[in-house]
């Protein structure tokens, strides 16, 4: 059972991850309907289940930004921001790829604005000057 736990915690997908928060839970639960209950299977029944919610809560998090992106495919920086668990966490998933890609034009986008002001704030000397690193 903490075999079927630790193997959802390093699932590389969601669904593997959820097939194996399944299989520990009836394993557990098949563990205490034989009687055989002590702390430590407490302690992992509530391990598989805080996993469980928190599976849960990246999966909404993941429809939630898949929705947001096609309200906004134009700047989709609320589906960026709301999908940076769930990309970290199942970065091969083939949904997180999915919205990966759709918003890959938005994080060169980003990178691109950042160049801007960058060079915006090299080559202006009045910038220099009000920052005080240019005396006059």
């Amino acid at each position: 059972m903490q075999g079927l736990r630790l193997q959802a915690e390093r699932a590389s997908t969601i669904e593997s991850a959820q097939i194996a928060i399944q299989q520990a839970r009836s394993k557990i639960d098949q563990a205490i309907k034989l009687g055989i209950v002590d702390i430590s299977l407490g302690r992992l029944k509530q391990d598989v289940d805080n996993f469980g919610t928190r599976l849960t809560e990246l999966e909404d998090s993941l429809g939630r930004a898949e929705d947001s992106y096609s309200r906004r495919r134009g700047w989709p920086s609320e589906a960026w921001a709301i999908s940076k668990e769930v990309r970290e966490r199942f970065p091969t998933d083939p949904r997180v790829l999915e919205l990966i890609d759709k918003l890959s034009g938005y994080k060169a986008s980003q990178i691109g604005l950042r160049v801007i002001a960058i060079l915006g704030l090299i080559s202006n000397p009045l910038v220099w000057i009000q920052l005080g690193l240019f005396p006059i």
